[in-house]
């Protein structure tokens, strides 16, 4: 008797060593899939239920239109049409940040360089934040962090045009002939290490930004064979350094204005072919360093100015087809040029140095 209940206790102790499973039988060997299904047939625990997007099992996550796991843009109207971006297309919880400030949410293709930089330049793969970083936001500060605490040199540039410019090492910008449309970005203004501006033979319409002002290491610029409209802003004035100024063939307007006299480097004023009017200042007769100065094709009234002979290293002086009328100074030939003044309403007597080239056909009908 004593050993039959031996017996039945060790198979009782037996029992409750057993493992249950999920059916809640002892030593069963029902599991649970992947799907959360509590059944015994293992060979469809991948195929009861998919994997989302995330890799979960059974999980509702699917890619939305900027081709974003979970992410915002499932509007259906078959385009990514949110804002914001970010470098990987899986990074869920900024898409939420995005949608939290009422951003929009855009895939961005570009991968982190080696500085942190999103789409920077440090791609060598040599394990090393040694290139300067860059951001076309000069207050991308979240670029800057990544860039400086990861050893690099941050450098801040601008875009224009759709593409980066360093802000303190840009010293020439030639997009001439580059089939450029639209406004002149006020942005321009943060070169301020430029020497050169050559935005010529384009079809930039609109007025110059006052912000080209603030170029004061500028040398040469040349905005012509545009769509140029308005007048020159007087900030333009504050370009000390300038030695080529040329405006032609736009359609600017309005007067030259005494500031003009700042421009005390001048050597080159190209005004040929705009709208411009008013009186040729006299305080352009200061800038004794010109060597061309054409204001031809504008409409241009008044007398020209007697201290205009004070220009003595003139090689090139064209004035022809404006409104100029009274009396032609006598200094008019005192630099090394022959004057262009045909098409205006001069007046007799002419001085003994011009020919009837330089004149040609003057209305002289209001001449005493």
């Amino acid at each position: 008797m004593k050993k039959i209940l031996l017996f039945i206790f060790l198979l009782s102790c037996e029992d409750r060593l057993a493992p249950t499973d999920c059916a809640g039988i002892v030593g069963g060997n029902t599991l649970y899939d992947n799907c959360g299904v509590c059944d015994s047939d293992q060979s469809n625990d991948n195929t009861t239920c998919s994997q989302d997007c995330r890799g979960i099992w059974g999980g509702e996550a699917i890619i939305d239109e900027c081709g974003i796991c979970n992410g915002l843009d499932n509007n259906d109207n078959d385009m990514c049409d949110y804002h914001c971006f970010e470098c990987t297309k899986d990074d869920y919880t900024n898409s939420v940040s995005c949608e939290d400030d009422d951003g929009e949410w855009l895939l961005n293709q570009a991968i982190q360089d080696e500085c942190g930089v999103c789409n920077g330049l440090d791609n060598n793969n040599n394990g090393e934040c040694d290139y300067d970083c860059s951001s076309c936001n000069v207050e991308n500060i979240t670029d800057y962090v990544y860039c400086t605490e990861s050893g690099g040199n941050w450098i801040q540039s601008i875009e224009l045009w759709g593409e980066c410019y360093d802000i303190n090492n840009t010293e020439a910008l030639d997009l001439s002939n580059s089939n450029l449309e639209g406004i002149i970005p006020a942005n321009i203004g943060k070169l301020i290490n430029l020497t050169t501006l050559n935005l010529s033979s384009n079809e930039l319409s609109g007025y110059i930004p006052s912000e080209i002002g603030n170029l004061i290491n500028l040398q040469e610029l040349r905005l012509s064979e545009n769509n140029l409209t308005d007048t020159i802003p007087n900030e333009l004035w504050n370009l000390i350094n300038l030695t080529n100024l040329n405006l032609s063939y736009n359609e600017l307007s309005g007067g030259l204005g005494s500031q003009i006299s700042n421009l005390t480097s001048l050597a080159k004023l190209t005004l040929t072919d705009n709208q411009f009017n008013g009186s040729i200042p006299p305080e352009i007769c200061i800038l004794t360093t010109l060597t061309e100065l054409r204001l031809a094709n504008n409409n241009f009234f008044e007398e020209i100015p007697s201290e205009i002979g004070n220009l003595n290293s003139l090689t090139v002086l064209e004035l022809s087809n404006n409104q100029l009328s009274g009396i032609i100074p006598e200094g008019i030939c005192n630099g090394d040029q022959t004057p262009a003044l045909l098409g205006n309403k001069l007046c007799p007597p002419y001085p003994e140095c011009l020919s009837t080239d330089d004149l040609g056909i003057q209305d002289t009908i209001n001449c005493d």
